[in-house]
């Protein structure tokens, strides 16, 4: 389903130069609101095991200063976590605050990198009660393009990471570990 989607949209920017009149100046400056979709992967420093049953979505937004600052918020959703040394399942998303820094090119290619705070929270889907509020740090980098034809639109290819700290309990022990859930994934986004 993922390579369908793809494809469309693949296809349909593409097509869009043929029906573009003529260009525009591409905008920089300005608030943004996107979407994107991309895959997930969770990392755990201890002797917890975590599986991913799920892809990610994003819908992001922010300002962006000039050609180099921006600031970002976004919620992500990493779909179903599962952990297998209890063998329960949790819905995982983020919710985050991040300075956007990069370089826009002439050639409206921008590259970037994020830093900044994130709340990543869970719900139990089975065989657990516990929920899961951390306070995390958000990083990430990636590039961005303005189009021609479409000079408010950009896509997007990033990966970012939230890292957060749990307590994990093995036996009569507790001991802490580091959670990393990153998302590698495509988007669009508009400027206004």
């Amino acid at each position: 389903m993922r390579n369908i989607i793809v494809t469309v949209l693949l296809s349909a920017l593409i097509s869009l130069p043929v029906l573009a009149k003529d260009k525009q100046q591409f905008k920089v400056e300005g608030f943004y609101l996107g979407a994107g979709l991309g895959n997930t992967n969770i990392y755990s420093s201890g002797e917890a095991k975590w599986n991913v049953d799920d892809s990610s979505g994003k819908i992001y937004g922010g300002y962006q200063f000039n050609p180099i600052v921006a600031i970002e918020a976004d919620f992500t959703r990493f779909g179903s976590i599962i952990i297998d040394s209890v063998d329960a399942e949790h819905a995982l998303w983020t919710t985050s605050v991040a300075a956007n820094l990069g370089y826009t090119f002439p050639n409206r290619l921008r590259l970037f990198s994020k830093l900044g705070l994130s709340v990543v929270s869970s719900n139990p889907i089975s065989n657990d009660n516990i929920d899961i509020d951390k306070l995390g740090v958000k990083i990430g980098f990636g590039m961005e393009y303005a189009l021609d034809y479409l000079p408010r639109m950009n896509l997007r290819l990033a990966y970012e990471n939230d890292i957060f700290a749990m307590e994990e309990k093995v036996g009569n022990t507790t001991n802490d570990e580091l959670i990393d859930v990153s998302s590698f994934y495509i988007g669009a986004s508009y400027k206004f």
